[in-house]
């Protein structure tokens, strides 16, 4: 559209063909799904030695998925209780 054909009238499309990617964007599925098990990553220093696991003993599961970009997830530990931190897919891995 040109500009010139801008107007109170149609603002709202010209509006939805500048932004609408933007607002809705192409959200790919979930990489978990809700009750799945989980671990979650472990931070290491840089120099850290290696002979430490990578991920958490403790289990989570997923209990709300909030999609956006990127998709995160809120967890519960087994015990039920609530994780107080949304988690991007890359820092948990399913339990085995």
């Amino acid at each position: 559209m040109e500009p010139y054909a801008v107007n109170i009238d149609n603002q709202a499309q010209v509006w939805k063909n500048l932004y609408n990617d933007i607002v809705e964007p192409n959200i790919k599925d979930s990489s978990f799904k809700l009750n799945n098990s989980i671990r979650i990553s472990k931070w290491k220093d840089r120099f850290e030695k290696g002979y430490k696991n990578n991920w958490s003993r403790e289990i989570f599961t997923i209990h709300q998925i909030l999609p956006g970009q990127p998709i995160v997830y809120e967890l519960k530990d087994l015990m039920g209780d609530n994780i107080t931190l949304y988690y991007r897919s890359y820092i948990l891995r399913e339990r085995n």
